[in-house]
């Protein structure tokens, strides 16, 4: 099976509750069986497609998209 990486924001709170998990692995399976409960709850039509409202080039300065 291959694996990739995949960055997110997480809120404080949220941060600290995952991070209540000790160590990575706990950590990762914690949050790819959230990810896979999550989906098993959809089926693939209803999963809501994202809208991206903030775009940023540099990583400090956001802007609000039309």
């Amino acid at each position: 099976m291959t694996t990739r990486t995949k960055g997110i924001r997480l809120d404080s709170e949220l941060w600290e509750k995952i991070d209540s998990c000790k160590g990575d692995s706990c950590r990762n399976d914690f949050v790819k069986n959230a990810i896979l409960k999550q989906l098993n709850e959809f089926n693939d039509k209803s999963i809501p497609e994202a809208k991206v409202v903030k775009i940023s080039y540099d990583g400090k300065t956001w802007s609000d998209l039309p």
